[in-house]
């Protein structure tokens, strides 16, 4: 029987929360799991019930300052439906995360981060990889 490694299928599903995104800018997914299995999940965009994020093709390098990033909306979301305890999981992610969101990683206890595509500044990998978070990237396409 063929089947995909759990790699890729959770890569997969942060795929398909990035599909969420209200931010026009970038569709960003997370899925942070516990052996394999999800515990919480979260996409970027502004803060619920506010209006999308709207940019034009002239704002595509200039970060969004309105929008929560996936990593940290998955972290939220944890800690908002029952302080589902973060200690010892493994975030997928996207794009690798910012320094921001490493910082968060880093401090929620995730011991772990895989990621698809590089985000286009390197240094919150640079974060992970000082703070002793094993990183991977876990590529789909």
């Amino acid at each position: 029987m063929d089947r995909i490694s759990r790699d890729t299928m959770l890569m997969e599903i942060a795929h398909i929360m990035a599909k969420r995104s209200t931010c026009s800018r970038l569709h960003v997914g997370a899925v942070i799991s516990f052996y394999s299995r999800i515990v919480s999940t979260g996409y970027n965009g502004n803060l619920s019930g506010s209006q999308h994020c709207e940019h034009t093709e002239a704002d595509k390098n200039v970060p969004c300052t309105s929008t929560i990033h996936a990593e940290l909306n998955a972290i939220l979301w944890a800690a908002r439906k029952g302080a589902i305890p973060l200690a010892r999981t493994t975030i997928y992610v996207t794009d690798s995360p910012c320094y921001r969101c490493a910082q968060a990683i880093v401090n929620t206890g995730i011991v772990e981060v895989c990621y698809d595509k590089p985000y286009r500044d390197p240094l919150g990998l640079d974060i992970l990889h000082d703070a002793g978070v094993k990183v991977r990237q876990v590529s789909i396409s």
